[in-house]
């Protein structure tokens, strides 16, 4: 775990290897400069164990194989490493041709620019590895993931070769991974059977498909043999053997294979920093990682996670109350909210992302004393008022003079089945009649239903 200061934290600089300081992550957006620049975030970068790195391009994603993905690294480093991994390496039980009839039979070929019509096709295929394969033996010949995963095929059972890449049987450590109790000890290795485990599908026909569900099946196991160990900054996977920091706790992340880590229901007591307490507690007590805030998925129950307004730009940074909001520097349940008077009685919610936002009452409520037409809603473009006087007889713009609508009293107006920028009667809006496109005159009926969403405007 690398540890930063606290003021580096979601300030628009990459500190962290994997990016997670940085709660709106652009980094994936950074594949063509980082081919270009030596950039520490694309040099000192690193993946989630169900992806791949690209190395000097600090992307991450799947691993790719010539003829199933059409997503490559730039610079080509998933493709080597795919070849290096499928490579015929001796010492081996089976012989090069047994590995080059594999090769053929599971439409990997094009890795080594192997022409595979001149060898063997379809059934050919199987008969063939029958033939030269010996009755049991490791393919590839070297781990397929975290150095202790190993596939081995019997020619005595299998006969799918052709259409089905699954192993007969998967080999692992079993003190790593105490989750599956082997049935079978090959070659001195701890194994169960193919169908003994768990699948997504049944039958793997492709070998990008049975790698990523490996992936998904194993990366659960401990990477290291811990005796029992006692700290309350540890957490032990429920029926496992594997520990983690309690800050991977409530991170969207599953870290334990009964994912008993996403569904621990008492960080709230564990008075973690950096952590984003879920508004509404009669729900529930959630205390997730700050990292979850604003990533387009919502993860408490109530959605105060995803507040919808907002943002935090790199020039408002740090002063800003979005910034502070998302830095956890504000808390979400900080009663203490400040606004700026323009805010208040402005036709439009501000402050929900506080937990004093109730039923009772918000920043636009008790507002039929307020004006809507002030000096900091007058002419600036949205609608505060709900027939939008207050953008009524405002200075014409370079848009506005190639149009005639009448500024005292008439918008602009874009009609259903017309090709043509029309006007509409301020008279005629917010009247419960949609007369132009994408309720354009009924605005206040989506601000009245999705109060706390500003990107839901429009019909």
């Amino acid at each position: 775990m690398q540890c930063i200061p606290e003021r580096f934290f979601y300030n628009h600089i990459q500190d962290c290897m994997d990016g997670s300081d940085e709660i709106l992550y652009y980094f994936h957006n950074a594949e063509d400069r980082c081919l270009y620049y030596f950039e520490i975030r694309c040099e000192e970068h690193v993946c989630s164990s169900l992806l791949f790195s690209c190395g000097e391009t600090g992307t991450c994603q799947r691993v790719s194989y010539p003829g199933y993905d059409d997503m490559k690294c730039a610079t080509g480093r998933d493709v080597l490493y795919s070849r290096n991994t499928l490579q015929y390496y001796l010492p081996s039980k089976m012989s090069y041709t047994c590995w080059t009839y594999l090769i053929c039979a599971f439409k990997i070929n094009e890795l080594y620019l192997i022409n595979c019509f001149n060898i063997c096709i379809t059934h050919q295929c199987n008969e063939l590895i029958d033939l030269y394969c010996p009755t049991s033996f490791q393919f590839p010949s070297q781990p397929v993931f975290s150095n202790f995963v190993r596939l081995y095929y019997s020619t005595t059972t299998k006969t799918d070769w052709s259409i089905s890449v699954s192993p007969t049987h998967i080999c692992y450590d079993a003190e790593r991974c105490t989750a599956f109790s082997p049935t079978i000890k090959i070659d001195q290795y701890d194994c169960r059977k193919y169908n003994e485990f768990q699948w997504i599908q049944n039958i793997h026909s492709n070998w990008p498909d049975l790698l990523k569900d490996i992936r998904l099946q194993f990366r659960f196991c401990s990477q290291f043999n811990f005796p029992d160990l006692s700290s309350s900054l540890l957490f032990n996977c429920n029926g496992s053997s594997k520990y983690i920091s309690i800050h991977r706790l409530q991170d969207t992340l599953h870290d334990c294979i009964n994912s008993s880590d996403e569904k621990y229901s008492e960080t709230c007591s564990l008075n973690m920093s950096h952590r984003f307490q879920c508004i509404d507690t009669s729900i529930t007590q959630q205390c997730l990682s700050q990292i979850t805030v604003k990533d387009s998925f919502r993860d408490c129950l109530d959605g105060s996670d995803e507040p919808a307004q907002i943002n935090c730009a790199i020039n408002e940074f740090p002063f800003s109350r979005e910034c502070q909001y998302l830095r956890g520097t504000i808390k979400s349940n900080d009663d203490k909210v400040v606004l700026i008077f323009s805010q208040i009685c402005n036709g439009v919610k501000d402050i929900q992302y506080s937990s004093n936002i109730t039923a009772d009452g918000d920043d636009e409520t008790d507002c039929d004393a307020w004006p809507c037409i002030t000096q900091y809603t007058r002419c600036n473009q949205v609608w505060n008022c709900k027939r939008g006087e207050d953008e009524l007889n405002c200075p014409k713009t370079e848009f506005m003079p190639k149009y005639s609508c009448n500024s005292e009293n008439e918008h602009y107006c874009a009609r259903p089945n017309e090709y043509t920028l029309g006007c509409i009667s301020v008279n005629n809006t917010n009247d419960g009649v949609i007369d132009c496109l994408g309720a354009t005159d009924e605005r206040d009926y989506c601000r009245q239903m999705y109060p706390d969403n500003p990107e839901i405007r429009y019909r």
